[in-house]
């Protein structure tokens, strides 16, 4: 006989009738059993949700970085053709480290579900060229050949590989998004189960009603903590995580909607790339974590100097970048020139009492007639560094 066929029999009565004081035991031994399952289950759950949330929020950090890896090669690129100074050289040297390391734990990623091995192949094999074609620019600079390293920019050899890139990393990007909204439904479909089964013992009686009210608690706190979870996710995608202001891609973002904006309403806009000068001497002299400092106090100046509705965010390492809403060329100079007094004015004070006196150099670029993100960003970077080749500590204007 069947194991539940013993137990079935030993709980009927002679006449075959089930024992009055039976019925109770199966119905709170069941209950007890689907509380201890469903509680199993939101555990399980609540662990599941968590550790995709992480893996996802690292993942998404590692193309992140990726992306940020070739723009501090072609920072240092121009830097170097532009002033030949050898300073520049060091992100265009740090570029490919932090390339392979962010390509390394993309890889790692793999094994856990996050994209596949066809795109990172195609993601080395265009970041091999990307390198290639910079390293190529660099060498002929420094060995004297510059109108040769300048023919090759302006044939703009490397601009294929970037695309692609970018483009590998955006589906890269989406496609885990999409992996990470699976799983929130499929939690949401799981809690609608667990809803139901809970709302159907509460039926079998007032007797039942605590256990099926604690484990209603332990659903909502699962609901609760895909909220907190949803929300940390959005914040680490969109907030620096040093400053606490907008990063890039959220400033990116924000700088697009203002150029739809301005570009419907014909308003004024400006942008402005704030770059800290001298900044290596700062962490080479001090330590790293004085330069955390620094780039804090730049973060809150800067902040402190913009209105409401302006968007300060941090680019990365020590570059910022202000979209100023509303403003001409005068009050965006205006803003600017504030933000380099403030600094210029106020020495940085860290823990054991050193004060270092820190300079900035920014350069503006107002809103022509169908300026896209990457143009605007180009012609404030051009006047960026024409601060930075004038000797520093100065607002520039873009042509």
């Amino acid at each position: 006989m069947h194991f539940s066929e013993r137990i079935i029999a030993r709980l009927m009565g002679a006449n075959g009738r089930l024992t009055w004081f039976a019925a109770p035991l199966v119905v709170l031994g069941l209950l007890l059993a689907g509380t201890s399952v469903v509680s199993w289950q939101s555990q399980r759950q609540e662990q599941h949700l968590s550790h995709a949330y992480l893996e996802t929020s690292a993942f998404l950090t590692a193309t992140y970085s990726a992306e940020h890896a070739t723009l501090q090669m072609i920072r240092g690129q121009r830097g170097f053709l532009l002033t030949g100074k050898p300073q520049y050289l060091i992100p265009f040297r740090d570029g490919p480290t932090e390339m392979d390391e962010a390509l390394a734990q993309l890889s790692a990623f793999v094994h856990k579900g996050h994209g596949n091995r066809a795109e990172i192949g195609r993601l080395r094999a265009q970041s091999a060229e990307f390198v290639a074609v910079q390293q190529e620019i660099i060498g002929l600079a420094r060995s004297g050949h510059r109108e040769a390293a300048m023919k090759i920019v302006l044939q703009d050899r490397g601009r294929a590989a970037i695309e692609t890139i970018r483009s590998l990393l955006k589906t890269m990007r989406s496609t885990d998004e999409r992996r990470l909204s699976a799983i929130r439904n499929q939690a949401r479909s799981n809690q609608s189960r667990q809803g139901l089964f809970f709302y159907l013992v509460s039926a079998v009686g007032v007797a039942l009603i605590a256990m099926t009210a604690l484990a209603l608690f332990a659903l909502r706190r699962v609901a609760e903590r895909e909220v907190l979870y949803r929300e940390e996710l959005r914040r680490l995608a969109e907030t620096d995580e040093l400053t606490g202001m907008a990063n890039r891609r959220e400033l990116v973002g924000g700088l697009k909607r203002a150029l739809s904006d301005s570009e419907r309403t014909s308003r004024d806009l400006a942008f402005a790339l704030l770059d800290i000068d001298h900044f290596k001497r700062v962490n080479d002299t001090y330590g790293h974590p004085a330069g955390d400092q620094v780039i804090r106090a730049v973060a809150d100046i800067a902040l402190a100097c913009v209105r409401g509705g302006d968007i300060v965010g941090r680019i990365g390492g020590e570059e910022f970048g202000i979209v100023l809403l509303g403003a001409d060329v005068a009050h965006a100079y205006e803003v600017c020139e504030r933000v380099r007094q403030n600094m210029q004015s106020a020495p940085i004070v860290l823990a054991d009492g050193t004060a270092i006196d820190v300079t900035v150099s920014l350069g503006i670029a107002r809103r022509f007639q169908g300026d896209c993100v990457d143009t605007i960003i180009a012609r404030a970077d051009a006047a960026l560094y024409q601060a930075k080749h004038s000797g520093r500590d100065q607002v520039r204007l873009a042509a």
